[in-house]
Order: C-alpha cells, then structure tokens, then sequence
C-alpha cells in the first residue's frame, strides 16, 4: 500500500475532489453487491463527468490512500488481466486473506500470490471478461 500511496492534497471543491466524491459511491455499491469492475468500466460510467481516464485513475488511487487500503479490496482493477472466484483462499503479497467464495478479485497476476489448500474439484477459465461477470452476478461460481 505505502508504495502505491502517492497522494497530495486534495482541495475541497476542486475537480479532483470532486471526482473522488463521485466514485465513492459507486466503489461503496461495488463493495457491497460484490462486484468487480475496472477503471475503464468507471470512466465509462460517466465519461462527460470524468473528462478523461487519467482523472479517474487518479482520483482511484487518491481514495485508495485515503481508505488506507490496498486498491484490489476496492473491487476494482486497472485492467482486468484475471479474475478469480470460486472455492479458493489465498494469500495477497501483502498477506491479506481472500476467500474467493465470498469475494472475486481481479489480478494482474497471482504470481506473487499464496494459493492455499481447497477442496476445488476443478478449475474454469473463461476468456472473455463479459462472460465470467454474467456468471458470477448469475451466481454460478
């Protein structure tokens, strides 16, 4: 968290504040509902608002810093590179805990990540992202 937490002052009232108040909401919502969405998916969301990508990707990280919390437990991702959910624990480069049946995670890689014993009796990967989401929110996996 330290090293990704590179956050200046935020003045009330201005666009960057204003941009955090806007995904807090929403970041609150996707914590709650389980959902996992990138900062693509955030921009979209309302692209007039936001200007532009990098003011969302910004004010991401700023609320990121604020919560004191690493950016993967907001639910959301830079890019989605692979998502996991399912019958699975493992253990974050940070040594946080996830269990995979209460909560998907999105990962650019789990190459530093813990896999810790499960009883899964097999693996699915699915390529398209728009996939794995219907059939989590189906509640599949």
């Amino acid at each position: 968290l330290t090293s990704e937490c590179k956050m200046t002052t935020i003045e009330f009232g201005s666009f960057r504040y204003n941009v955090v108040m806007k995904l807090l909401p929403r970041v609150y919502e996707m914590i709650q509902i389980r959902a996992q969405r990138t900062l693509r998916d955030l921009y979209y969301a309302d692209v007039g608002f936001f200007k532009d990508q990098v003011a969302v990707n910004k004010a991401f990280n700023d609320l990121s810093c604020i919560l004191r919390v690493p950016r993967w437990s907001l639910n959301c991702v830079a890019s989605t590179k692979g998502l996991v959910a399912g019958n699975l624990r493992l253990r974050s480069p940070d040594g946080t805990l996830v269990d995979c049946e209460t909560s998907q995670i999105g990962t650019p890689s789990l190459e530093d990540w813990e896999i810790l014993p499960s009883t899964a009796e097999f693996v699915l990967i699915i390529e398209k992202d728009s996939t794995f989401q219907q059939l989590i929110d189906d509640g599949f996996l």
